[in-house]
């Protein structure tokens, strides 16, 4: 296949391209940085973000990863605004480019969070409704900047991605101190958290630009979500490290009503419709997520 990506150099989106290219496929990623380039056997297009510029052809599948990181110690106005627009200009810029040069991709993948749910500690699954914070609203637009695809006849899949495992990510701001004897539990230890394996989140992104059955909502996170304080003894066990509880209020001091976005986010998803068309997770469960990725962390 031939594939557009957006998002292409970031951490789901490098390790996505790099399984593609193994598979075979033509790739083109739009990048807004010549400097991120890591593979020469692919395309990479700078783009500012909304405007594809460059004819590409016909396109087999497009997908949009596209947005600006939402971790951030400091939250401002900016910052919130560049975290809708991002995503929303990204995905009108797709809509515009099919439009104005009349490709009709077979299929597009768009990025969205488990954050669309809001934080809960209900179990949620693709047929549940929004939330009403701040990442809900952010999700509802990303998933809207795309949605005249469906009116082009063009099959469309919503992944709706939680906590992200792998060497990078989440995992690499919970383990920046590695010399340090002992771990940070950070945020509210009943809280819960939905995670996927990078490998799994690769897998069923690739399962679902293959499978002309699938279209609609798909949660992409373990069948198992965890409470947190499970999470962090579950890491510290496997590290050998004494677990610390963080003090919340140094949180809410820097980030303010952001802090409960983001640190004391509860998240408990699960992934109904994508384990209903058949898709094997080779991660279902924490341990053999956390288990992987650190050993194959020291063997590097």
């Amino acid at each position: 296949m031939k594939i557009l990506i957006t998002g292409g150099t970031g951490f789901i989106g490098k390790e996505l391209s790099l399984k593609l290219l193994e598979e075979g496929h033509t790739l083109y990623i739009l990048t807004r940085s010549v400097k991120k380039v890591f593979n020469k056997r692919i395309k990479f297009l700078v783009w500012d973000g909304k405007n594809i510029t460059e004819y590409l052809g016909e396109i087999d599948a497009i997908v949009n990863l596209a947005g600006e990181n939402i971790f951030s110690l400091i939250y401002s106005e900016n910052k919130k605004k560049r975290i809708v627009e991002s995503r929303v200009n990204a995905g009108r810029g797709i809509m515009e480019y099919i439009k104005s040069k009349g490709v009709r991709p077979r299929v597009l993948i768009q990025a969205s969070a488990t954050g669309y749910y809001g934080s809960s500690y209900e179990v949620k699954d693709e047929f549940s409704p929004a939330g009403s914070g701040f990442l809900s609203k952010v999700c509802v637009e990303w998933e809207k900047s795309t949605e005249e695809a469906e009116n082009l006849k063009i099959r469309r899949c919503i992944i709706r991605i939680g906590i992200v495992l792998g060497k990078g990510g989440f995992l690499s701001k919970v383990l920046s101190f590695p010399q340090i004897p002992f771990l940070f539990l950070i945020g509210e230890p009943q809280n819960f958290i939905s995670f996927i394996h990078i490998d799994d989140l690769i897998n069923a992104i690739i399962f679902l630009l293959k499978n002309e059955n699938s279209r609609g909502v798909y949660n992409l996170v373990s069948p198992n979500p965890v409470k947190l304080i499970d999470f962090y003894e579950t890491l510290s066990k496997i590290l050998n490290k004494r677990l610390i509880r963080f003090p919340n209020f140094i949180f809410k001091i820097l980030m303010g009503e952001m802090a409960d976005e983001i640190v004391f986010f509860s998240s408990r998803v699960i992934p109904r419709r994508i384990l209903e068309e058949n898709f094997k997770f080779l991660y279902p469960d924490l341990e053999g997520v956390l288990k992987d990725i650190l050993l194959s962390c020291k063997s590097v």
